[in-house]
């Protein structure tokens, strides 16, 4: 918990820095792909593709986490299953000493 904490913190920062650094200079992005134009500021691109990014980064990992879901439910039933037996097998010899 505290590195996700040090890492969200040196995040806030590295953006805050590049927020201060950019502010002075927007720069200009020009985007021009068959009739369609995109005109923005350097910061609203950085941002853009940022989000854009984390936002294909968790649609992987949660098409990864549907595919395994077959798997998981089947090693959480298996672990119970034995948990359950070993618990009946020690209930078993209890009653039987």
């Amino acid at each position: 918990m505290t590195r996700l904490f040090a890492l969200l913190l040196l995040l806030v920062a590295t953006g805050a820095a590049a927020a201060y650094y950019l502010r002075a200079e927007t720069g200009y992005v020009l985007v021009a792909w068959r009739d369609w134009v995109l005109e923005t500021s350097l910061l609203g691109f950085l941002f853009s593709v940022v989000a854009a990014l984390l936002l294909l980064w968790g649609a992987a990992r949660g098409s990864v986490a549907l595919l395994r879901l077959p798997a998981t439910i089947k090693d959480v039933l298996t672990q119970r299953r034995r948990e359950r037996a070993q618990a009946s097998f020690e209930s078993g010899l209890m009653k039987l000493l």
